[in-house]
C-alpha cells in the first residue's frame, strides 16, 4: 500500500512516481482514492448559508444593554475619586492645632511679641561661661614648635598654668600644657596652635557657672553681715569673759569663711576671664631619638627572651604531659610486640 499523503498529493494533480502503475496493481489504494474522491466532491458541494435578518436583530436586541452599562461605568469612579479629594482637603484645612484662619494672622502677633515681664525689672545679665578647650598636636619640629607656644602665650597675654616636658631615651619628646589665654582671645590662639603641627583630635566645651556665681554672692553678702553683727555685738559685750572670747571665736569663723569665699569668688572669675587649653604636643618621630645600636640590643633582647620563653613551655610540658606519654607509649609498643608475634607464629 502506498503512503496516503503521496495518494493525496497524486489526487490534487501533483506529479508522483510510479503512483499509476501502482494504482492498476493495488485494490486497498484503489478504494482509498475512490473514498478521497468523495470526501473532496462533498466538501465543493457544501455551502454556509447566510446569517437570517432576525438572528441579526435579537443579537443586536441582547448587546444595546451591555453597550449602555459599558458607557456610564466610569462614572461612579470619578465621583468616588473627587470625593475622596475634597475629604482630604478639609481634613487639612482643619486639622487641629493652633488656629491658622485669616492667613496666619492670630499666630504672627505672638510669635513677635516679646516675654513678658514684672514692671521695672530690669534684662537678665549675660551667663557666665567658663570655656575650655583640648588639643593634641603631633611635630616633626619639636623645639621650634616649643618656641612658637612660648610667643603666642606672650602675644595673647597667657599663661602657664601647668607644663610637663618627658624626653624618654627610647621614644619621642612629649609637651603637655595647661595654658590660660582671655576667653576673647581663645579661637585666635587656637588657630595658632593648630599650626604647630599635626592635630590629631581637637574638643571644646563650655560650663555655665551662672547659678554658682549667684549662690556664692549671696552667701558671701550673709556672711558680711553676720560679721558686721558680731562686731557690734563684740563692741557692747563688756561683761563675762566667757561671752566675750566666745563671740571672738564666731567672729574669727566668720572672716574666715569670707575670705575662702572671697577666694573661690576670684577664682571663678578667673575661669571666666581665661579660658583653659590643655595642649599635648609629641614629636612626630620617635625612632630618631633611639640609637641604631639600641634599637638592635632591643631587637636581640626580645629575641633571646622569646626563646627562653620557648624553652621553658617544652620543659613544661615535659613534666605535666611525660609520665603519661612514657606509660601509654610504653603499653603500645607491648601491646604491638605480642601482636606481631602471634602473626608470625600464625604465618609460620
Amino acid at each position: 500500500m502506498c503512503d496516503q499523503e503521496q495518494l493525496m498529493a497524486y489526487l490534487d494533480g501533483e506529479a508522483v512516481s510510479g503512483m499509476v502503475a501502482h494504482l492498476e496493481e493495488c485494490v486497498d489504494c484503489q478504494a482509498l482514492a475512490a473514498d478521497l474522491h468523495g470526501i473532496s466532491a462533498r466538501m465543493r458541494e457544501w455551502e454556509i448559508e447566510p446569517p437570517s435578518v432576525g438572528l441579526d436583530r435579537r443579537v443586536r436586541a441582547a448587546l444595546a444593554p451591555l453597550k449602555k452599562t459599558g458607557r456610564r461605568r466610569w462614572w461612579p469612579w470619578v465621583l468616588g475619586t473627587v470625593s475622596v479629594c475634597a475629604v482630604a482637603l478639609v481634613a487639612v484645612a482643619i486639622r487641629p492645632g493652633p488656629h491658622r484662619g485669616f492667613a496666619g494672622l492670630a499666630d504672627a502677633p505672638m510669635a513677635a511679641m516679646p516675654p513678658a515681664t514684672e514692671q521695672g525689672s530690669s534684662p537678665a545679665a549675660a551667663p557666665l561661661i567658663a570655656r575650655i578647650a583640648q588639643i593634641v598636636l603631633t611635630t616633626t619640629a619639636f623645639d621650634p614648635a616649643r618656641r612658637a607656644l612660648d610667643d603666642i602665650l606672650a602675644h595673647h597675654q597667657g599663661y602657664f598654668g601647668d607644663m610637663n616636658l618627658t624626653s624618654p631615651t627610647d621614644t619621642g619628646r612629649t609637651l603637655t600644657a595647661a595654658i590660660r589665654v582671655p576667653a576673647s582671645q581663645l579661637d585666635a590662639t587656637l588657630g595658632e596652635l593648630r599650626r604647630l603641627g599635626h592635630v590629631e583630635s581637637e574638643s571644646q566645651s563650655g560650663e555655665d557657672v551662672t547659678a554658682q556665681s549667684v549662690d556664692l554672692d549671696a552667701r558671701l553678702i550673709n556672711a558680711r553681715h553676720t560679721e558686721e553683727r558680731l562686731t557690734d555685738l563684740l563692741r557692747q559685750r563688756t561683761g563675762d569673759l566667757a561671752d566675750v572670747l566666745a563671740v571672738e571665736k564666731e567672729l574669727d569663723n566668720t572672716r574666715g569663711e569670707i575670705e575662702r569665699m572671697e577666694a573661690e569668688q576670684k577664682a571663678l572669675a578667673t575661669r571666666v576671664a581665661y579660658a583653659t587649653v590643655n595642649v599635648t604636643l609629641t614629636e612626630g618621630h620617635p625612632a630618631l631619638a633611639a640609637s641604631t645600636f639600641s634599637r638592635l640590643r632591643n631587637a636581640a633582647a626580645d629575641g633571646f627572651h622569646s626563646l627562653a620563653a620557648a624553652i621553658v613551655a617544652v620543659a613544661l610540658f615535659l613534666l605535666a604531659w611525660g609520665p603519661s606519654i612514657v606509660v601509654f607509649g610504653g603499653l603500645l609498643w607491648l601491646g604491638w610486640r605480642g601482636v606481631r608475634r602471634f602473626v608470625i607464629r600464625k604465618t609460620l
